[in-house]
């Protein structure tokens, strides 16, 4: 699991934010989203790990996932996902590769 810096002037949106920094896990609860957005990002298709089930919150469907939001953890608690209904498939005891940052998307490395 990763350790997060604390929040200093990260953007509160960010209208071009993706995929950023990936990290590999093994045996955690995941969660694969399809068009799932954060503080006004890009849909997200992709799998997190989850720290809390997807509820209700605001009358969004929203799941808090493990991860960073321009490299830091935001202040009160991880991003929270807005997720549609049947859109995101949760799997138990995953091994593979998570979206450990949301932000500036990189280019594809050599």
């Amino acid at each position: 699991m990763s350790d997060y810096p604390r929040w200093s002037n990260q953007p509160h949106t960010d209208k071009r934010a993706g995929p950023a920094r990936y990290r590999q896990c093994e045996g955690i609860r995941a969660i694969r989203v399809q068009a799932g957005t954060y503080r006004g990002c890009l849909p997200i298709n992709g799998l997190f790990e989850v720290v809390t089930d997807p509820r209700v919150v605001r009358g969004k469907l929203r799941v808090e996932v493990r991860c960073s939001w321009h490299g830091a953890k935001p202040l009160t608690c991880f991003p929270n996902l807005v997720v549609e209904p049947n859109q995101y498939e949760l799997f138990e005891r995953f091994h593979g590769e998570v979206i450990d940052d949301i932000g500036t998307p990189r280019a594809p490395g050599p």
